[in-house]
């Protein structure tokens, strides 16, 4: 029975889509909470500034979690999901880049871990948003828990695999894998299509706000 009710959650494509985008981010994001704290380290040797590195991380969410459910209201949720994959995706990639030159600074590290941690932030109300328009409302719950204990799993999973991947990849070809996911995903959302509703609210804010 429970396999029927997953099996039942994936015939909505929008919804599955939009599963299958966050999944493949969520894996990605802790491969590169490894490679970053890795890359901290390796150019500190100081814990105190990891520290200051994941405070940074969560220094957008304390400034700007009060208001980011009042932004994915008033904006095109499909085209924010879309946009934070995209930066968070060349922000993760440009680091990659620059470890690769050489000519990556711990200045570098904590402009873009607070910008790639902002983008999430900004996302996460659209994404929760958008949800109940690609499901009919009996099955909300089913896809919360669902969702929620596919992301932990993919969560533990990119984990392990982290070390893995650094050892045969170096921490370069971890943050490009997970500059790849950010960008899989805006993909996958791009073909995602919206219901009429959806786009009528979003309509309605667009007007409300020029008024």
């Amino acid at each position: 029975e429970v396999k029927a009710n997953i099996f039942y959650l994936f015939q909505y494509k929008s919804y599955r889509k939009l599963l299958i985008a966050n999944s493949i981010s969520r894996f990605g994001d802790s491969t590169d909470a490894i490679a970053f704290s890795w890359l901290v380290y390796m150019f500190t040797g100081s814990e105190m500034l990891l520290g200051i590195t994941f405070a940074v991380n969560s220094l957008p969410n304390l400034l700007l979690g009060a208001f980011t459910g009042l932004l994915a209201d008033r904006l095109d949720k499909k085209k924010l999901i879309i946009y934070s994959y995209l930066g968070r995706g060349l922000s993760v990639a440009l680091i990659s880049m620059l470890y690769y030159t050489n000519t990556l600074s711990l200045w570098h590290i904590f402009a873009l871990t607070a910008f790639n941690s902002t983008l999430e932030i900004l996302m996460h109300p659209a994404v929760t948003a958008l949800t109940p328009e690609l499901l009919p409302e009996k099955d909300f719950t089913k896809a919360s828990a669902f969702s929620n204990s596919l992301y932990r799993t993919l969560e533990l999973i990119g984990t392990g695999a982290a070390g893995i991947i650094i050892a045969r990849m170096s921490i370069t070809g971890a943050l490009l894998i997970d500059a790849l996911t950010f960008f899989v995903g805006a993909i996958v959302i791009g073909t995602m299509k919206l219901k009429a509703k959806e786009k009528e609210e979003t309509s309605e804010a667009l007007s409300f706000k020029r008024g």
